[in-house]
């Protein structure tokens, strides 16, 4: 990912869900996120948004009400 348009805070976002995701659609709290990058939960989700509208993941509500990730695309590193 070389957008430069991304903050630090957002790319550590994208890199702890991918790694938690990988490939596959799977469910993340967003405290999970913010323990694992020491960001607030208020962050952490303007950080999902900032993705998502950069189609870098999609986020759905499964049928428990758990948002489920998916990582979009790849290509590009840090």
């Amino acid at each position: 990912m070389q957008n430069q348009d991304l903050s630090a805070a957002t790319k550590l976002v994208y890199s702890v869900i991918h790694s938690y995701v990988g490939e596959e659609e799977k469910n993340i709290s967003y405290n999970t996120i913010a323990k694992n990058t020491s960001l607030t939960t208020m962050t952490v989700m303007r950080c999902v948004r900032v993705l998502q509208e950069n189609e870098l993941i999609e986020v759905t509500k499964s049928v428990t009400g758990w948002n489920l990730y998916r990582v979009i695309s790849e290509e590009e590193t840090f």
